[in-house]
């Protein structure tokens, strides 16, 4: 046995790092095919801010090396270089740049502006990538690119900006993207299906609402990275849009994940816990989406705050859902732990990694590109999971309640509801319109004695399969104990009933005839209804029932 595990751990270990290896090699390929069909304008450019400083000193300068002091509201970065003399058919400049209006301009004639409009109403510029149409024949000429920064603490360093072929540009930069493409369409196709199925379906539950939220989650996360990594630019062009749906998504994924973990606790402690912890989040996101929306306050003047809460709310949802599984290690709890912390380590390194490379300058180190897709992605897998798991630990108690209920409701020799089983139904039924009809077997003692008990066991289960055939849908049988059977009808009409009664007993005779056994089974009934008193107890209907198939019996008996 021990051999076995080992063996199916080596399998895994090697499984997965087939799959790195191959991601690795795919990544790289992708790569090598994406930079042929450019030019990365990285070198030779003169860097100046505010249009001030020694000019020499920023000259020919490399911009993947290049940092300088965090721009704020109102500084101006211009950046010039000399386009190359490779001729590109249709040239495309392709660049990114954070919360700035911008403008391009081809020997100091300008050719695209963005953002001066959007500046002068107070709204958010936006950030983005940016695709500009050069003129033909601009080989060797002077570029030149003005940023007017209008945020603070809005960017340090610009990526290089490349130089690509219009007929290339949308399948170079998706191919560069390759990853966050896969993963964005995977999580919003798969999210907006969930909350379609969940709406449509319309049912009410814990499942429900966590698979909705689920969904929520899923689709959430897809549109931030899309906005994020630029790839929604291939079908939206407005940047202020873009960045209000980037923050706006960012902000509220925290939120779902909380509403998420909060339907998962069986504790009400641990679920006030997160609903606090939530209903300070959503306070603090609703105000500052209307301080965005009246450009009183835009989202990057409260995303360092932002970083803050949402890691003390991840950290604090983490540790109440530690202590909701405490004692009780199921596996979609195990599993649910493992991918919020992964979620956590990935966020983390995620905000460092954003702060270190806004703040701190590190040479010859790229680390602009965000790593918390491949964290959300774990994290959504460790959530379906998870939720399989518990739908799987859900029907196994669902089956093993209804067996239990089976078997303290169930007649064992007859199959059909017991006397607890009667009970309950009495009680059910107060106030409803319902019939008693109780029923006793004559001659039963007899056939005990004369073909034996096994006999009479064969009778009790043939009588109890044809009450049950007969009955069932009028209402609920049961065994009350010995040869003593009642049914429960949904119907207080006396005609009704006395006719069903007379069918009932016309359809044995027609049973008795077509067997051909040693003995018949012959029934005595009376019934009783509440078509009085609603709320009369079905008890003393069951009472009144008696007293009625008793003089049934004497009745018969005198005939015969």
């Amino acid at each position: 046995m021990g051999k076995i595990k080992m063996r199916k751990k080596l399998f895994h270990f090697i499984l997965i790092v087939g799959m790195v290896l191959g991601y690795i090699w795919m990544m790289g390929y992708l790569g090598n095919v994406v930079r042929k069909d450019e030019i990365c304008l990285d070198d030779g450019w003169t860097v100046s801010m505010n249009h001030q400083g020694n000019q020499e000193e920023t000259k020919g300068v490399s911009l993947s090396a290049f940092r300088f002091p965090v721009t704020q509201k109102g500084d101006t970065v211009l950046m010039e270089c000399e386009l190359p003399k490779e001729n590109v058919e249709r040239p495309i400049l392709q660049f990114i740049i954070y919360h700035s209006v911008v403008s391009v301009l081809v020997d100091g004639k300008e050719i695209y502006q963005y953002g001066e409009q959007q500046e002068r109403q107070g709204d958010m510029v936006g950030s983005g990538y940016y695709w500009v149409e050069l003129p033909e024949h601009c080989q060797g000429k002077k570029i030149s690119l003005l940023f007017q920064v209008t945020e603070d603490e809005a960017f340090s360093s610009i990526e290089a900006p490349k130089l690509i072929s219009s007929t290339k540009y949308t399948r170079n930069f998706l191919l560069d993207n390759i990853t966050d493409v896969i993963i964005s369409v995977f999580l919003l196709g798969a999210g907006v299906l969930v909350i379609f199925v969940v709406i449509f379906i319309g049912r009410n539950g814990s499942e429900y609402t966590m698979l909705l939220y689920m969904g929520m989650i899923a689709a959430d996360t897809a549109l931030w990275i899309m906005c994020n990594t630029g790839i929604i630019y291939v079908l939206v062009t407005n940047r202020n849009l873009v960045s209000y749906i980037e923050y706006s998504s960012l902000y509220i994924a925290p939120a779902i994940l909380m509403l998420f973990v909060m339907e998962a606790q069986e504790k009400k402690q641990n679920r006030n816990i997160i609903g606090g912890m939530n209903a300070i989040l959503l306070t603090y996101i609703a105000v500052v989406i209307a301080l965005n929306s009246t450009n009183i306050l835009h989202f990057p003047k409260t995303l360092m705050i932002f970083h803050m809460i949402g890691v003390i709310s991840v950290i604090v949802t983490i540790w109440v859902n530690f202590r909701g599984f405490e004692g009780k290690r199921t596996a979609y709890g195990r599993i649910i732990l493992k991918g919020m912390g992964l979620l956590l380590v990935f966020s983390v390194l995620d905000i460092v990694r954003f702060n270190v490379d806004k703040y701190i300058h590190l040479e010859s180190v790229d680390i602009s590109h965000s790593i918390l897709p491949i964290g959300v992605l774990c994290f959504v897998i460790s959530m379906a999971v998870s939720y399989v798991h518990r739908l799987i630990q859900t029907f196994h108690d669902n089956v093993e309640k209804r067996t239990l209920m089976k078997m303290a409701y169930t007649d064992a020799l007859t199959s059909i509801g017991n006397r607890a089983m009667c009970e309950t139904i009495f009680r059910e039924k107060k106030g409803q319109p319902a019939t008693v009809i109780n029923f006793d077997l004559n001659k039963f003692k007899q056939i005990n004695d004369v073909y034996g008990h096994s006999m009479g066991d064969q009778l009790l289960v043939e009588f109890a399969s044809h009450l049950k055939g007969f009955f069932q849908t009028y209402g609920y049988v049961g065994r009350m104990g010995g040869d003593e059977f009642v049914a429960v009808l949904n119907t207080n009409d006396e005609k009704e009933v006395e006719k069903l009664i007379a069918k009932f007993k016309r359809s044995l005779e027609q049973v008795n005839q077509e067997a051909g056994r040693k003995y018949k089974i012959i029934t005595a009934a009376g019934y009783a209804t509440n078509r009085n008193n609603l709320e009369k107890n079905l008890w003393s209907l069951y009472e009144e029932a008696d007293k009625k198939m008793y003089e049934d019996k004497e009745g018969q008996a005198e005939r015969y």
